[in-house]
């Protein structure tokens, strides 16, 4: 092995000089990959980033207890658990 793959190793398990060489081992004597660079012109595209998903909470509320094939009420809720409206859902 090269030093350079050595240093690599040796940094990649926090100096741990057991763990590098058995990662040696373990990897037929090839270092561990080395992280591919990213042109920058593919960096700094931020048009094409969508806004996140907003989060929900659902909860089921059953609506006759004692009757199968009952409708549920389906109460959504924003993320901070805010407002919210109500679907009618068969089951």
């Amino acid at each position: 092995a090269t030093r350079n793959v050595a240093r690599n190793l040796l940094e990649a398990c926090a100096g741990n000089l057991d763990m590098a060489v058995g990662m040696h081992m373990d990897n037929d004597g090839v270092g561990p990959a080395v992280p591919e660079t990213i042109p920058e012109s593919l960096c700094n595209e931020s048009d094409n980033v969508r806004a996140p998903i907003p989060q929900k909470t659902e909860v089921l509320i059953e609506d006759d207890p004692g009757v199968a094939g009952t409708s549920f009420t389906i109460l959504l809720k924003n993320s901070k658990g805010k407002g919210g409206r109500e679907k009618k859902k068969r089951v």
